[in-house]
């Protein structure tokens, strides 16, 4: 359920209150309680603001971005792209 709840945040953004988080929840299946639950008691917090946090150390300010051996790569990139740097990447290793 992951994935859809992030697409539907992602389309509604910046609606996060914590009523509309709850009704999005509700519209993909997911149980009312539980969600209500999980959200009040900010079970995943502390996870997300470490995360955050690393992010800030490193620099990072936006989505997407890639830390490819030390690269910092920022944007979106396609498959191919992101196939080469990777691999260019590992040739430079070695």
């Amino acid at each position: 359920m992951y994935w859809p709840y992030h697409g539907r945040l992602f389309a509604e953004q910046p609606r996060f209150e914590r009523d509309q988080l709850i009704r999005y929840a509700v519209e993909l299946g997911l149980d009312r309680a539980q969600f209500a639950r999980c959200l009040d008691e900010r079970r995943y917090a502390a996870s997300v603001e470490a995360d955050v946090a690393q992010a800030q150390a490193l620099g990072i300010t936006s989505t997407p971005t890639f830390l490819i051996n030390g690269r910092t790569v920022v944007g979106a990139l396609s498959i191919d792209d992101l196939r080469w740097l990777v691999n260019e990447a590992l040739r430079q290793r070695r």
